[in-house]
C-alpha cells in the first residue's frame, strides 16, 4: 500500500527539458539572433563555461562569458516562473493519492526558487509536504540520500513510499535503495526506456494510465506495466 509518494520534478511533475535542451538557441533569440541548426548537437559536449565561449566566438557575441551565463541562467529562470506547464494526468494523480491520505514529497536537482515557482503557477505547491534539493541533501541523484531526506520528512516506511521519476540514472538509485519506483515517459529519456522499465515497478506513458491508487496495493511481481495494455 502506498503511504507516501516521492516526485522528481524535471521530466516526471514538468514538462520542463525542452528548456534544458534549447536554452542556449533561447538566450540567442533574445539578442535577436536565430541559432543554426546545430548548436545543440555543439553545446551537449561541453560544459557551460565552453558553451559560452563557443557561443562567443560563433555568434561573434560582444558580451562576456560571465553574462553570457548569466543570461542563459535568466532564460531558465523565466521559463520556469512564466512558461513550463504540467505533464499530463499529473493534477488527477496528485488529488486521488491526496483523497487516500498518501503523504506528498519533491526531491530535485532543480534550484528550490525556480521549482517551487513553477508548481506554485501550476496550482500543485500547496499539495506536497515539502521540498528536498540535491544541493540541500549535498548529493546528486546517483545517491540514495535526497530520497532518503525526503522519506524521514514523511516519516513512511520505504516499502509504503513510491518514487516517481523519468530518468534512467534516478530510478536505478531509487530501485537500488529499496523504494517501489513509478517511473514516467519522457522524450528526453526515450533511448534508455527499456533499462527504465527493468527498473521500475510501474512504467506508464502518461499519469492517465494509473487509473486508481489500488494499482499501487499490488506486489511487485504481480505489477503489469501499464504501458504494455496499449
Amino acid at each position: 500500500m502506498i503511504k507516501g509518494a516521492i516526485f522528481d520534478i524535471d521530466g516526471t511533475l514538468l514538462d520542463s527539458m525542452p528548456v534544458w535542451e534549447n536554452a542556449g538557441a533561447r538566450y540567442l533569440a533574445t539578442l535577436g539572433i536565430k541559432a543554426r541548426s546545430d548548436l545543440k548537437e555543439r553545446l551537449d559536449a561541453l560544459s557551460l563555461p565552453e558553451g559560452a565561449l563557443y557561443m562567443q566566438t560563433e555568434y561573434k557575441l560582444s558580451v562576456t562569458i560571465e553574462e553570457i551565463l548569466e543570461g542563459v541562467n535568466q532564460v531558465v529562470k523565466d521559463f520556469y516562473f512564466k512558461e513550463v506547464v504540467l505533464k499530463p494526468g499529473v493534477c488527477d494523480l496528485i488529488q486521488k493519492l491526496k483523497k487516500n491520505q498518501v503523504r506528498l514529497m519533491i526531491a530535485t536537482a532543480t534550484d528550490a526558487e525556480m521549482a517551487k515557482a513553477a508548481l506554485v503557477r501550476n496550482g500543485v505547491w500547496k499539495d506536497f509536504d515539502g521540498m528536498i534539493t540535491c544541493e540541500e541533501a549535498g548529493a546528486g541523484k546517483t545517491s540514495p540520500k535526497v530520497f532518503e531526506l525526503a522519506r524521514e520528512h514523511l516519516q513512511t516506511k520505504k516499502e509504503e513510499t513510491w518514487v516517481f521519476e523519468d530518468s534512467l540514472y534516478a530510478v536505478k538509485t531509487a530501485s537500488k535503495a529499496g523504494f517501489p519506483v513509478c517511473s514516467i515517459y519522457d522524450a528526453y529519456s526515450r533511448d534508455n526506456t527499456e533499462e527504465i522499465q527493468t527498473f521500475s515497478d510501474i512504467y506508464v506513458k502518461d499519469f492517465y494510465e494509473i487509473e486508481s491508487c489500488q494499482v499501487f496495493q499490488r506486489k511487485k511481481q504481480q505489477l503489469h506495466r501499464l504501458s504494455e495494455r496499449r
